[in-house]
Order: C-alpha cells, then sequence, then structure tokens
C-alpha cells in the first residue's frame, strides 16, 4: 500500500542503454513537474519496503513516459534493480488543480449518495478507452457498479466530508436501495 502522505506520479518500466537510464510509464497529468523536481521517492508496491529517496540528475519529458537518470544509479545493473518501482512524490508537492477538479486519489473511499440516499463507496475511479468511470460498491449488493465521470451524472463533491452526490438516472441502482 502506498504511504499516507505520498502519490505516484510514474512507474519505472525498463532500462535504457547502459548507464543508468530509466524509462517511466507517467501516471500523472503533469509530466513537466518531473524538470521542476530535484528529489522523489521509490517504492516497491509488491514488498512492504520503506521509501527510498533518489536524486535527480537528468529528465527528459515525452507525452507518456519521461527518460530519468539519477544520482548514483551509473550501470545497467544498477538500473535493472529499479524495474517496476513506482515513482512518488510527498503529497505537499502536488500541483493544485482548478475549482471542481479533484485527483482520483481523494474521491476513493468517498461515500456515493443519489437522492440524499446512501447507495455505496468508490473504490475507484477506471479508464477502460471511454472515458473515466467511478467504480463504486453498491451497499445492497455488494456489486461495482460504473458511473461516467461526467459533469451530468455528478452533482456535488466534497472531498472535506468524502461524499459524492449523483444525479443518475434509472437502471444504474439495484431495486434493493
Amino acid at each position: 500500500m502506498i504511504p499516507d502522505n505520498y502519490i505516484v506520479i510514474a512507474k519505472i518500466r525498463s532500462t535504457v542503454g547502459l548507464k543508468g537510464l530509466l524509462k517511466a510509464s507517467l501516471l500523472t497529468d503533469f509530466p513537466e513537474r518531473f524538470k521542476q523536481l530535484s528529489e522523489v521517492y521509490l517504492f516497491n508496491e509488491s514488498s512492504k519496503g520503506d521509501l527510498c529517496p533518489y536524486f535527480i540528475e537528468y529528465v527528459e519529458t515525452y507525452e507518456d513516459f519521461v527518460k530519468i537518470k539519477f544520482k548514483d544509479v551509473e550501470t545497467i545493473d544498477d538500473a535493472e534493480k529499479l524495474k517496476n518501482l513506482l515513482v512518488l512524490i510527498n503529497e505537499a508537492k502536488r500541483f493544485e488543480l482548478k475549482e471542481g477538479s479533484y485527483y482520483f486519489y481523494e474521491l476513493i473511499g468517498c461515500s456515493a449518495f443519489s437522492e440524499g440516499t446512501k447507495f455505496g463507496t468508490v473504490v475507484a475511479v477506471e479508464n477502460y478507452g471511454g472515458g473515466n468511470l467511478f467504480k463504486i460498491v453498491e451497499d445492497a449488493t455488494e456489486k461495482d457498479i460504473l458511473i461516467p465521470y461526467v459533469d451530468s451524472f455528478i452533482e456535488s463533491v466534497n472531498v472535506a466530508e468524502k461524499k459524492i452526490n449523483f444525479s443518475l438516472i434509472e437502471g444504474f441502482l439495484s431495486d434493493k436501495i
């Protein structure tokens, strides 16, 4: 599990060349942030290890990935050890979003309401190619519901209170609510 107060911005996928350069898939909407960072943390999500700080020497951003060189990662062997690690930053360094926009991790765990009645909990925000979807576990059936992440379905969001009010059309929810 990702440590509290940290957010994931990339995942290291492969090495590039022989001198410690790495390629990482972007998990952020702000690839330009890499040019402003001097330090990131690497985390192995398959173990419960500690965060390891790494200092950025060089970064090159592309549309959906970055090439990144860390201090003291000098060889392909050094770089191979970092494959599949997550790249994290402290939440305090996140970019501020415009009013009415939210980071997905802020929405996870929110109670989902429709017409004043709680019907489930947001467990993820997914994208299967057709746009973002709220993945909600319905309280009455414990089944997953997918609701499009579009303004016409969202009445209000209060991340401080962990509540989202939805305006749903008939058929989204089971008859047990």
